[in-house]
């Protein structure tokens, strides 16, 4: 949730306000959730926040298979990011 939080722009101070607890006020609209990412363009993000992003995603563990084992809808939002950052 915090490399989706972060292709879509959300708002924060510093790394560690991207918690659980923004992730939960971010979903707490499941279809302005969605539409945010369906409106989401590579072009609208900037290679440093991508960067970022990937940083998060290539971590150990982090890998779309083994997520989706924990969590359908993680594994999704992996997969999502993951495709984001790599068109």
């Amino acid at each position: 949730m915090i490399a989706i939080m972060l292709l879509k722009g959300t708002p924060f101070k510093k790394m560690a306000d991207l918690d659980w607890k923004l992730a939960q006020k971010e979903m707490s609209n499941p279809e302005s959730f969605k539409q945010d990412l369906m409106n989401l363009k590579p072009e609208m993000v900037t290679e440093e926040t991508k960067n970022k992003a990937n940083t998060i995603l290539t971590k150990e563990g982090m890998e779309v298979d083994k997520v989706m084992k924990m969590s359908k809808a993680a594994g999704g939002l992996c997969l999502f990011a993951n495709c984001f950052i790599s068109f």
